[in-house]
């Protein structure tokens, strides 16, 4: 039969050891990072409504992942958060080069709307 030896024992809890160290310094970094962020992020704050609407965020939107848990980086959420503006603000702008006239077509259905509803109460 095999039997393990004592060295190949000591072996496997010092890699359980090692992979246990490299886990929390891991973690202890993560948290260096996102506290580092988040002091960024406040630093935000201070920015005006203009240069916050030039990056692609608002005020609101520093505030609300402020207010998320510590150890979670807000700069990763801001970051979605402008990007998503952005392609939404890209599609606005396809859809109206695509139907430029469509506001002016919205608004003379509403008049027409708005004449037949006239003529129907006067014939009353």
């Amino acid at each position: 039969m095999f039997a393990p030896s004592r060295s190949f024992a000591l072996s496997r809890s010092a890699a359980l050891a090692v992979r246990g160290f490299k886990a929390a310094a891991s973690a202890v970094a993560a948290f260096w990072v996102a506290m580092r962020n988040r002091r960024q992020a406040h630093a935000l704050l201070s920015m005006d409504d203009q240069m916050l609407r030039d990056i692609g965020i608002t005020r609101g939107d520093v505030h609300s992942v402020l207010s998320g848990p510590v150890h979670r980086d807000p700069t990763r959420r801001l970051t979605v958060l402008a990007v998503e503006r952005r392609a939404a603000a890209r599609a606005t702008a396809r859809q109206r080069l695509a139907a430029p006239d469509l506001l002016e077509t919205f608004l003379e259905g509403r008049t027409s709307t708005r004449r037949g509803r006239s003529d129907c109460d006067n014939a009353v």
